[in-house]
């Protein structure tokens, strides 16, 4: 999705990993396995929130059918009892019920693997400028 505020455009980062920093807006290339970690940890940081131009998820096929957004009990406060402590949805995050002000979107393999490419150039330009940049301009509602 993108939040609809316009054109934007920002250098790839690749991360790493889970503590990694950014030194300006940046667009983010973030495995899959590591964004809800990465959601949550932006959720609590307002500097590292302000420097996310925006989130390119990696593909990695069939683990895509292991991350839920949704909570891992959904639609709790209509549960009809009481005990609300069994996960029926275990590999749920909760990340969908918090607003983030940047765009994201799922990367195909093939693109997952250009940008992971795109990515590792950028990180070892030798004069600290970034020349590949991501350019998010599609609005989803």
């Amino acid at each position: 999705s993108d939040p609809g505020h316009g054109l934007v455009i920002a250098p790839i980062v690749r991360f790493k990993n889970s503590d990694d920093q950014l030194a300006q807006p940046s667009a983010v290339l973030l495995p899959l396995d590591q964004m809800p970690a990465f959601f949550l940890r932006v959720s609590n940081d307002p500097e590292l929130y302000h420097k996310v131009a925006g989130v390119l998820v990696e593909s990695n096929g069939d683990k895509l059918l292991e991350l839920s957004p949704d909570r891992k009990f959904p639609q709790e406060d209509f549960a009809p009892y009481s005990n609300v402590s069994h996960d029926w949805n275990p590999s749920g995050s909760g990340i969908m019920w918090n607003r983030y002000d940047f765009p994201v979107f799922l990367l195909s393999e093939e693109s997952t693997q250009t940008l992971r490419k795109i990515a590792d150039k950028n990180e070892k330009s030798s004069n600290g400028y970034q020349a590949n940049v991501a350019e998010f301009d599609l609005v989803m509602q």
